[in-house]
């Protein structure tokens, strides 16, 4: 059976969406535990099927104490289930003190709160999420750190453990229209900006 810590993990390398979604669903149990709609998972829907499909989430599930019922069409936590493991597993993968990233667009600074464990794709979320910073679709983004500026690329490492506190941000598109106007886009950009669904 799974530890706390591996189950925790396991929510940290899930995309942001997925790890969103973890953290809505243990949540909603562990402030209503009473509410017997949130203790019933339906695999069948599809964010929900996906999420426990991910590595090590759908046995997570189980060993705090989620059991498949239905033939293994819905997980089901019984009401005499005991709360603290999944308690732990929130805290673990989403508690902490938040981390303050700013980001930078032009003359423009936003502070942005992100958990501790947030990773470059989160940060990409967030900004996305954001209307100081323009709702800039994830395609879009192009994220500079560090001196001199060098560009960050979704991965496994936290924003912590990559050491970034601030960043720059860039529009590709904006970019690409702007080096047209100035004659500096070899016909090669052109056709790779032109294959991405988000320019």
């Amino acid at each position: 059976m799974a530890s706390s810590s591996d189950i925790a993990s396991a929510v940290t390398k899930l995309s942001p969406e997925n790890a969103e979604l973890f953290k809505k669903l243990c949540q909603n149990v562990l402030t209503s535990p009473s509410d017997p709609k949130f203790r019933r998972l339906k695999l069948s829907n599809a964010k929900i099927g996906g999420l426990c499909a991910e590595p090590d989430i759908g046995a997570g599930f189980q060993a705090m104490g989620w059991v498949p019922v239905e033939n293994g069409a819905v997980l089901e936590l019984p009401a005499a289930a005991d709360l603290g493991k999944m308690k732990e597993v929130v805290d673990l993968a989403f508690g902490g003190e938040p981390i303050t990233i700013t980001v930078m667009r032009g003359v423009f600074r936003t502070k942005l709160e992100l958990p501790p464990t947030a990773r470059v794709a989160h940060l990409k979320l967030a900004i996305e999420q954001n209307a100081e910073l323009g709702k800039m679709a994830r395609g879009r983004q192009r994220l500079l750190a560090y001196y001199p500026p060098k560009p960050l690329h979704e991965g496994p490492q936290t924003l912590v453990e990559l050491g970034i506190k601030s960043v720059q941000l860039e529009d590709e598109w904006q970019q690409l229209v702007n080096d047209m106007r100035e004659s500096r886009v070899s016909f090669l950009r052109l056709a790779q900006a032109l294959e991405n669904p988000a320019l």
